[in-house]
C-alpha cells in the first residue's frame, strides 16, 4: 500500500482503477481507489 501511496503523491492523479484478470486473460475494470481512501487507511 505504501507504494500505491506514493504514486499519488508523484503524480497528480486523484483516482487509479483496480484491475482483474480473468483465468482466460481478460482484463477487467473492478473499480477505482481514490488517494484520499489510500492516506486514510495508512494513517491508521
Amino acid at each position: 500500500m505504501a507504494s500505491v501511496s506514493r504514486l499519488f503523491d508523484a503524480t497528480e492523479l486523484t483516482h487509479i482503477p483496480v484491475m482483474e484478470a480473468s483465468e482466460a486473460g481478460e482484463q477487467r475494470l473492478r473499480g477505482l481507489l481514490s488517494g484520499a481512501k489510500a492516506r486514510r487507511l495508512l494513517s491508521r
